[in-house]
């Protein structure tokens, strides 16, 4: 059973192109915590981390060019919220390479916690200007 299931009426922040890639996040997420309930091979734990890491930075710096182009007022705030993320999950990436900690329930359910969150929260208030501007 997933983790995260995903839900338009809650998540979705009415621009398709960020929902697609939203939802691409989750899913990341999901077989992320579907890899530590089966026991998935560290070396393919390492892959999806790696994934996570790397899409999220996609998808953030995409988002971010969005907001510039909109010329949104908390684009500032939002960015360090971005950073803020980043900078954690590169920090937990690093440390679970190296051997020093184990992907655990608690990250996982960080990981949930902030992203559901981010969107449900931060994202919304951006949808209403992104939608008014035309942008898909």
């Amino acid at each position: 059973m997933a983790l995260i299931t995903w839900d338009d009426k809650k998540y979705s922040v009415s621009v398709p192109s960020i929902d697609i890639q939203h939802k691409k996040l989750v899913d990341l997420i999901n077989k992320l915590h579907n890899g530590m309930m089966t026991g998935t091979a560290k070396s393919l734990i390492k892959e999806i981390i790696t994934e996570l890491v790397d899409y999220t930075k996609t998808h953030f710096k995409y988002e971010e060019e969005l907001l510039i182009k909109c010329g949104y007022d908390e684009f500032e705030q939002h960015k360090r919220t971005h950073e803020s993320f980043i900078d954690r999950i590169v920090d937990f990436q690093e440390q679970y390479l190296k051997g020093e900690i184990l992907l655990s329930i608690d990250i996982i359910n960080f990981l949930r916690d902030w992203l559901m969150n981010h969107i449900a929260g931060s994202d919304k208030k951006y949808s209403e200007i992104m939608t008014a501007k035309g942008i898909k």
